[in-house]
C-alpha cells in the first residue's frame, strides 16, 4: 500500500477507505489484544494493530492536503522502524521466558528479574519504547502518529483511533515487557539461570 501510494492516490476514495480500516483494525485487534494471556498471542495481536496504524497513516499520506501527507508519511516509516525494533526484542524475549520457565501464561509469570536479569534488560528497554517513553524512538513515532492525525481532514477519526487503539500498545508492554520481570516473586518452575549468550545478544543489541 504505502509504495503504490503515490500512484494510486487519487483515486476517489482511496484515502477514506485505508484510514477508515485501518481505524478499525487498530481499535479491533488492540482491544482483542487486551483479552490474550498467551505473550506471543498479546503480541501477535498488538502487531495486528500496529498494522491499522500503519494503513491509517498510508491513508492520510493523501498529496491533497501536502504538509499533512508529509507529517504522516514520516510517522509511518519511524513507526515500522521502532516496531521492527521493540516487537521482535519482546517476540524474542517471550520465547526465552517459554524455553526458562516453560510457561507462556503471562497470568502465571513473575518476579524473573531474579533469574533473568539480563534479559530483563532488554525486555525494559523494549518495553520502554513500545510504550512511547522519551527518548526512545518509539516515543518520536508515536508523536508523530498523532502530529499526522491532527493535522489530516479527518483528524475526529484519526486521533480518535489513535486514543482508543495505542493505549492498548502500553498494556501489552506491561504485560509481555515488564510485569514477568518486576512484579511478584518467581514461583515458576525451570532452570534458574540466563539461556546462552546466543539467545540474550539478539534482544540486547535490538
Amino acid at each position: 500500500a504505502a509504495r503504490l501510494n503515490p500512484v494510486f492516490s487519487e483515486l476517489p476514495g482511496r484515502s477514506t477507505l485505508l484510514v477508515t480500516f485501518g481505524a478499525v483494525t487498530l481499535v479491533t485487534a488492540g482491544v482483542m489484544s487486551l483479552f490474550q494471556h498467551d505473550l506471543k498471542r498479546v503480541l501477535a495481536y498488538s502487531t495486528i494493530a500496529t498494522l491499522g496504524l500503519l494503513m491509517l497513516l498510508i491513508g492520510l499520506a493523501s498529496p491533497t492536503h501536502a504538509e499533512a501527507a508529509t507529517t504522516a508519511a514520516t510517522a509511518c516509516v519511524l513507526l515500522l522502524l521502532a516496531h521492527a525494533f521493540y516487537k521482535a526484542t519482546l517476540f524474542l524475549i517471550a520465547g526465552t521466558i517459554t524455553d526458562v520457565t516453560g510457561q507462556k501464561d503471562a497470568r502465571l509469570l513473575s518476579g524473573l528479574r531474579a533469574v533473568l536479569p539480563v534479559t530483563m534488560v532488554g525486555a525494559l528497554l523494549a518495553a520502554a519504547s513500545m510504550i512511547g517513553l522519551p527518548p526512545w524512538l518509539g516515543y518520536i513515532a508515536k508523536e508523530s502518529a498523532l502530529a499526522g492525525g491532527w493535522e489530516s481532514p479527518v483528524r475526529i477519526v484519526a486521533v480518535l483511533a489513535m486514543v482508543i487503539g495505542v493505549p492498548t500498545f502500553v498494556v501489552a508492554a506491561l504485560r509481555t515487557g515488564v510485569s514477568p520481570f518486576l512484579f511478584g516473586t518467581r514461583r515458576e518452575p525451570g532452570r534458574a539461570n540466563e539461556p546462552a549468550w546466543g539467545m540474550v545478544a539478539g534482544p540486547l543489541i535490538l
